[in-house]
């Protein structure tokens, strides 16, 4: 069975997931360090387990860590990213 951590902007599952609620649309300057601590980076198109809606992220990416293997945008991610 997998396991879900939820916080008021994002789920952790199995302790290498973060995926970001539909409604999250910051920049993600200061959710660096929790990113850090998973391989596996998302932006989800529900803002539950069920209901279905799209992702709102449309935000610059730079400098993600380098641990992150799985990388999800939603529907609405439209920007140039950077890893300088």
């Amino acid at each position: 069975m997998r396991t879900r951590i939820e916080t008021l902007d994002y789920w952790i599952y199995d302790n290498d997931i973060i995926e970001f609620k539909a409604e999250f649309n910051e920049l993600l300057d200061k959710y660096y360090d929790i990113i850090s601590q998973y391989n596996k980076l998302k932006f989800s198109n529900y803002t539950d387990l069920i209901t279905f809606r799209y992702s709102m992220f449309n935000k610059p990416i730079n400098n993600l860590p380098n641990n992150i293997i799985h990388l999800t945008f939603g529907w609405k991610f439209n920007q140039q990213q950077s890893s300088t």
